[in-house]
């Protein structure tokens, strides 16, 4: 409940967030987990492929994809 209340509010340890406070002139924004976008709580919790795969792990074991990644991207909500 804590981690979903962060999340809402953009306060997870993301490397935008970190990067606010960190004194290193050139700090990488790349996504750790794709490295394709910089890793914003939005794109953690809704754009990367990495984590949505690490996410339908665990909340199934791999056998249940929490949501459409697609359907999501273009701006869809669940059960549509």
């Amino acid at each position: 409940q804590i981690f979903c209340w962060q999340a809402l509010q953009g306060k997870i340890a993301v490397k935008l967030n970190i990067e606010r406070f960190s004194n290193e002139a050139e700090f990488d924004l790349t996504c750790a987990l794709c490295g394709t976008e910089p890793e914003s709580t939005d794109h953690l919790m809704l754009h990367c492929e990495m984590s949505w795969k690490m996410w339908s792990e665990v909340l199934d074991g791999g056998q249940y994809m929490w949501g459409d990644l697609e359907h999501y991207r273009n701006g869809g909500i669940s059960g549509q």
